[in-house]
């Protein structure tokens, strides 16, 4: 637009087509996907109020002009307009209802990534001559599929990438000349109508990445014409449709990331000029079907993640197969050699199987073509051999992870671009080869080495490496490599046998988010240069080392720290106050040191602070009132256990803990508390027992208190915190009931509060805790009989021992029943006093008696009182007598 020249005929302008006999504009052709900044310039504002460019849409009548100018032409015949291309040009802040203006005569609308925004007005989709209509690309534009009849003569339909809803009307079978139905990547919900199958000119059927859910209807065996059908990432149910016998044109079969389950059909057999078929992450079972391996022009086939089982068959006559996933199956039995003949394979995955035997990897070097390899977590034995000759030339990524490899595998020699290898979980226990510094020297962003038996690591020479995993070995000595590379943002030497110091040339690596030392023998100090790169750190992780001092780190107003682990060393001396700045903070582990301050309140600031362990110092003082409004507003998991706590418990912070109160867990049940890469790990008494916690689970919520000097009652406000796992108040000076609230607790698993000065009875609420699996009051001075009923069945009586006073299963100490019917005396018969005990209700019959009892004991304790005076009336006299007097 930049070149248009309103004295000039706008005929002649670029993008402009006009009817070379009578003159009308009849194709607009202003787009620029993908986007550049001239589109961007020309869509701009050119008054201030809005962008001229949609402008062009306010159609004015013909007869605003006689003899219009260049521009003036160009508004006047826009009424015969026919295209319209507007793709990527920056349209935000136009109203979308000005598609409204749009003229009766236009057959190709293209507004894609245009950024609209709004909803579509439906009589859009009855322009009479329409053809094409694409609006992908418009995030923010909504809109819905119209219940009524459309104009029949749409042919194309690109919805894709926008905010469009709702369910799929029937009314959408009434399109029969659409050949192109794109509607991925939107908010659609619902099942899809059986009506779809009357549109059988389509060829593209594409709608992944909704919410459609239900089965898939049978009427898609109508569509005979199709070469792509994509229902990928919904809500799919059942079998996968067996509607593939006249699917001869079909190109591209994409069902995955959804709930189907049964077999995969016998008809795909019939997909002769099938190219791609991906089924993965689903719930398919059965075998694979022998003539998947024979289909004639696939190339890549993709069954992923689902619960495959049997052999593997021969891949007998695929000679296009560049692409073979199978891995997170159930699969069985060797790796089927025909699969090395493949010689145009990139791609082959079949880890996470039960796969068995010995696999030569003499074979892998047919596969020239190889690019990426993955065979890990199988029980596979994979055989090495030193012969140069056995290279993959174009090898990019290996994982032959827990695959028993012994050697570093001779097939990498000379891979010079290599970008990713994983041979973690072997038993390699010699030094690295002097070939393996050599390799992917500008390309290695990836090695994992953990979990084998490497006993040094003496350099790091790949320029680009960006994770570099290597704990669970022997490295041993207090020598770490020179340098490190300022590419390397995860690094882990944890659960090695390093000693000595820190070096300071650790903080080199001036990108590094994750650094885990953790479970060495490290000495001395935290280096202080550690704070210096605070900003971009996300995971420091030193804990069970044998660090002492002060914790010396300083953390900035820009501090990224997520996760923090320095427990298990020896540090002293205060908590660093500038753990305040790290607003980020999830995971603060510092517990099993010799810690020496007061309750950080000042921490509980922190928004999205999750765990915090401050276990096994010389913590001391009362916890007192929060120091905010809504403390610690995300923390699920609270362990001061084994300090010196003193004073009441905190119930002010019970009564505003919001995490452990929402009841909202729908889908959390698999979550973890995990930082990207790596994992956050922590050690809690959970059921009674010091249990480390490999991946903190998200929805895992507990308080433990144990073990230091709190006084006083337990909180009703305690009975809030619904969403608690564990609860431990052991070994404390707590006194008064145990309050009635507990037994809103609907999600306790354990409960220990043995250890206490606890009195009276155990209270019937807490058999609703029906997910209580271990309950400990051990140790205090309760009384009365132990509830019955649910889970207080379960129990053994070690739960109650310490406690003289109560009674009843499990407890060998029956129960006293005081309103049991004591045997009435036999009374005479006749006179007017007989009577039938039979007939006496048993209430007026308790009474009655525990009123003869009541005053037969109180005149036993009268009679004894007047002897025992008496006797002491007595013995005064007696022992008057018996005095001398004192003095002369």
């Amino acid at each position: 637009m930049l070149s248009w020249n309103a004295d000039s005929d706008c005929c002649l302008w670029d993008g402009v087509t006009c009817d070379p006999m009578t003159g009308h504009v009849t194709r607009l052709d202003l787009g620029c996907f993908p986007p550049n900044p001239t589109c961007y310039s020309s869509a701009g504002s050119s008054n201030g109020t809005e962008p001229s460019t949609f402008g062009l849409l306010n159609l004015p009548s013909p007869q605003e002009a006689e003899r219009p100018s260049g521009s003036n032409k160009l508004r006047q015949n826009l009424t015969m307009l026919r295209v319209l291309i507007l793709d990527g040009l920056n349209m935000s802040g136009i109203d979308v209802t000005r598609l409204s203006n749009l003229p009766p005569s236009l057959e190709v609308l293209n507004l894609c990534s245009c950024k609209l925004h709004g909803t579509l007005a439906a009589n859009v989709y009855y322009l009479p001559k329409l053809i094409c209509l694409n609006l992908s690309g418009n995030k923010e534009l909504l809109g819905y599929l119209p219940e009524s009849t459309w104009n029949n003569s749409l042919k194309v339909l690109d919805l894709s990438s926008t905010g469009f809803n709702g369910v799929l009307p029937e009314s959408i079978g009434n399109l029969h000349s659409l050949q192109i139905l794109w509607l991925n990547r939107c908010s659609f919900t619902g099942s899809i109508p059986s009506s779809l199958g009357n549109l059988t000119r389509l060829t593209h059927l594409e709608l992944s990445y909704n919410e459609f859910s239900g089965q898939v209807p049978p009427t898609l065996s109508n569509l005979d014409q199709l070469s792509l059908l994509d229902l990928s990432s919904n809500n799919f149910i059942g079998p996968i449709p067996d509607v593939f016998d006249n699917k001869t044109r079909l190109l591209l079969l994409d069902f995955s990331h959804n709930l189907f389950k049964g077999p995969i059909p016998p008809s795909i057999k019939n997909l002769s000029n099938l190219a791609r078929l991906d089924i993965s992450n689903n719930l398919i079972g059965g075998f694979i079907p022998s003539s998947l391996f024979s289909l004639p022009s696939l190339k890549s086939l993709d069954l992923s993640n689902n619960e495959l089982s049997g052999h593997i068959g021969e891949f007998l006559a695929a000679p296009a197969l560049d692409h073979v996933d199978l891995s997170g199956n159930q699969l069985c039995g060797s790796v089927p050699s025909s699969i090395f003949q493949l010689r145009n394979l990139t791609f082959l995955s079949i880890s996470a199987n039960n796969l068995t035997g010995v696999l030569d990897l003499q074979l892998l070097s047919r596969l020239e073509s190889l690019t990426n390899l993955d065979l890990s977590d199988n029980i596979l034995s994979l055989s090495n051999s030193e012969n140069t000759e056995h290279v993959l030339p174009s090898l990019l990524s290996v994982s032959l992870s827990g695959c028993q490899v012994t050697e570093m595998p001779a097939f990498l020699r000379n891979s010079t671009s290599i970008e990713w290898i994983d041979l973690s979980g072997n038993r390699i226990r010699s030094d690295i080869p002097s070939w393996m510094w050599d390799i992917g020297a500008m390309s290695l962003s990836y090695l994992n080495l953990s979990h084998n038996f490497l006993t040094s690591f003496e350099q790091v020479p790949w320029r680009n490496l960006i994770i570099l995993d290597l704990h669970s070995n022997l490295i041993q000595g207090p020598v770490l490599p020179p340098s490190f590379p300022n590419s390397i943002l995860i690094f882990s030497l944890a659960s090695n046998q390093l000693t000595g110091y820190i070096p300071g040339s650790i903080c080199e690596m001036k990108g590094l988010q994750v650094l885990d030392l953790s479970h060495n023998n490290f000495i001395g100090m935290i280096p202080q240069c550690l704070g210096n790169v605070s900003d971009g750190l996300l995971v420091l992780d030193l804990q069970e080392n044998r660090l002492s001092g002060t914790i010396s780190l300083t953390f900035t107003e820009n501090a990224a720290l997520t996760s923090l682990h320095l427990n298990r060393n020896q540090f002293e001396g205060p908590l660093p106050h500038s753990l305040s700045n790290c607003k980020q903070l999830e995971v603060l582990d510092l517990g099993g040191n010799k810690l020496n301050d007061t309750f950080p309140k000042w921490l509980d600031i922190l928004p999205r602070l999750r765990v915090l362990i401050l276990r096994s110092n010389r913590l001391h003082g009362s916890i007192g009132n929060p120091g905010t409004e809504f403390p610690f507003p995300q923390l699920r998991i609270l362990d001061l256990s084994s300090n010196e706590f003193t004073g009441p418990l905190p119930s002010a912070y019970f009564g505003n803990l919001k995490a452990m109160m929402l009841t909202d867990q729908d889908g959390q049940e698999l979550q973890y508390m995990d930082q990207g890469y790596y994992q956050d790990s922590m050690i809690a008494t959970m059921k009674g027992r010091d249990m480390p916690a490999v991946r903190i689970l998200a929805i895992l919520t507990t308080i433990d208190l144990s073990s230091n000097k709190f006084q006083g009652i337990i909180p009703d406000a305690i009975g809030g915190l619904r969403l608690l796992k564990g609860l431990n108040l052991s070994h404390n000076n707590l006194q008064g009931h145990i309050p009635l609230p507990l037994g809103n607790l609907s999600e306790l698993e354990w409960l220990d509060l043995s250890s206490n000065e606890l009195s009276g009875t155990i209270p019937t609420e807490l058999t609703n805790l029906t997910s209580l699996e271990v309950l400990n009051v051990s140790s205090n001075q309760l009384t009365g009989s132990i509830p019955q009923g649910h889970q207080f069945n379960t129990f053994p009586a070690e739960s109650y021992h310490g406690n003289p006073g109560l009674c009843g299963f499990p407890l060998s100490k029956a129960c006293t029943n005081t309103r049991a019917l004591r045997k009435l005396p036999v009374l005479p018969e006749g006179g007017v006093h007989s009577f039938r005990v039979d007939f006496l209700e048993p209430r007026a019959t308790e009474i009655g008696l525990g009123c003869a009892i009541f005053l037969g004991l109180i005149m036993s304790i009268l009679k004894n009182l007047i002897s025992i005076r008496r006797t002491n009336r007595n013995f005064r006299k007696i022992a008057m007598k018996d005095v001398s007097p004192i003095g002369p």
